[in-house]
């Protein structure tokens, strides 16, 4: 979901990426499009092909890209990422993937990365990106229940997930490094901040997502904590102290 609070992230990753005229770019786990929007506008790309699992989000796509569709810039694509991507070798002048890697299962990781050294030109660049779900930080009354409440949420693995791994973010340079498959290899970081906690930023919706925290055994979280610390943010907010933050990193390689 893209609020006035998220968009500033998605220029910030699109700058990074850089993409160049004439280029052919894939979004793996593009979601409703936002992204592949934002190269379209900065560049006149030849095309941007965009995959994801999710058939929703797709059909969201569609509509946020009809123009581009149209046009013969964008092409969209229901695919997975834990198999063989379906494109051939040495397509691909730039990949970009946010937030996929962590819900893959770890078996198929090193996959993944093998997939997208394949497709990407020699000389191509590729950027992920992945939140860092221990860094999240509000401002709240209650220390040790925020930090446990955080703590629960990065180790919990949501009902949608098939796999998770909370500390994808800070794992992303050893697990490129690793490969040894790209080159030239930097690490950016995007802090996301609010101050104001209501529908639709950010933090204000991943302090609703507390409540999946229950359901993990192993931090014997109640509903009442969570309501006490929803409650807590709400009178933060009306004092004027309320302050979420959280980091995603972000990893740049060439081929």
């Amino acid at each position: 979901m893209t609020t006035e609070d998220t968009i500033p992230q998605t220029n910030f990753l699109i700058d990074i990426l850089s993409p160049k005229q004439g280029e052919v770019i894939l979004d793996i786990g593009c979601g409703t499009g936002n992204e592949i929007k934002r190269i379209c506008n900065v560049a006149k790309v030849k095309k941007v092909h965009g995959i994801d699992i999710s058939e929703k989000a797709l059909l969201k796509a569609e509509k946020n890209l009809s123009k581009e569709i149209k046009q013969g810039k964008v092409e969209l694509l229901k695919a997975g990422a834990s198999d063989k991507l379906p494109f051939p070798s040495k397509y691909f002048d730039a990949i970009f993937s946010a937030e996929l890697i962590e819900c893959l299962p770890k078996k198929k990781q090193n996959l993944f990365l093998k997939e997208m050294h394949r497709i990407l030109k020699p000389g191509g660049r590729i950027l992920t990106e992945h939140t860092d779900w221990d860094t999240q930080v509000w401002n709240a009354s209650d220390k040790n229940l925020e930090r446990k409440l955080v703590h629960a949420f990065c180790d919990t693995t949501q009902g949608w997930m098939e796999s998770s791994e909370g500390w994808m973010g800070r794992k992303l340079w050893g697990f490129f490094n690793n490969s040894k498959l790209f080159k030239n290899c930097r690490m950016e970081v995007y802090v996301l901040t609010n101050t104001k906690y209501k529908a639709p930023f950010y933090g204000y919706q991943r302090s609703l997502d507390m409540s999946v925290t229950t359901k993990n055994k192993n931090y014997k979280i109640t509903k009442k904590d969570v309501e006490k610390f929803l409650t807590d943010l709400k009178k933060r907010d009306k004092k004027g102290t309320y302050f979420y933050r959280v980091n995603r990193y972000i990893h740049i390689g060439y081929k």
